[in-house]
């Protein structure tokens, strides 16, 4: 007779509960991704309507490396290098992504707009997407919003069903989310500032 599985199947419907409703708040939150080898960027229906583009999904192309690309040429004048920069800095070397920009809207206004991300890279470094979280500001010094924008994009990753890391430019260890943290039985404080060289030696002692 084969044992009952009712608590492993009741756990089971339970994480797709909460994987489900996840991704019904990521559909409104406003969040993208991009491509980087593809150079395509999917935006949220929630990133569209912070753009003042309607409500639906979509995928179109970005490059930050085109002078006359669509989405950058929206970007305020004083605003375009830094950003474009950034993104080309974020992807080289990992310097941080996190930025307020104007962006020029349908109606002929700008909108301060905060936007945080992180790069997601093979073994080997090479990066492969970048995701990230955008947010309305009025002042683009409200704490507030950075507190609102971190925690959305925490709230992603923490609950991504795929194994996600990332490390600081010396290759040391910065964040690791609940999946791959219990994959390798450690804890955050555990793989924080160490190298791959400190964790193998970690749990060979």
């Amino acid at each position: 007779m084969l044992p009952k599985k009712s608590g492993q199947d009741s756990e089971s419907q339970h994480q797709l509960a909460e994987r489900a409703q996840l991704a019904r708040w990521a559909t409104f939150s406003a969040i993208w991704e991009w491509d980087v080898e593809k150079k395509l960027f999917w935006s949220s229906p929630g990133n569209q309507l912070l753009f003042g583009r309607g409500d639906g999904e979509v995928t179109e192309s970005f490059d930050p490396d085109d002078d006359e690309d669509p989405w950058g040429s929206r970007l305020h004048p004083d605003d375009r290098a830094r950003v474009l920069q950034s993104v080309r800095d974020h992807l080289k070397n990992d310097a941080p992504y996190d930025l307020e920009y104007r962006y020029l809207l349908p109606d002929g206004e700008y909108k301060w707009v905060r936007s945080v991300g992180h790069a997601f890279r093979a073994p080997d470094g090479k990066p492969l997407r970048l995701i990230g979280m955008n947010i309305a500001i009025s002042d683009p010094n409200l704490a507030e919003a950075k507190r609102e924008t971190e925690a959305g994009l925490s709230a992603i990753l923490e609950n991504s069903p795929i194994a996600i890391i990332w490390k600081d430019v010396d290759g040391r260890y910065e964040y690791g989310n609940s999946v791959w943290l219990n994959r390798h039985g450690l804890t955050s404080a555990q793989i924080r500032g160490k190298t791959v060289q400190d964790f193998f030696r970690f749990h060979r002692t």
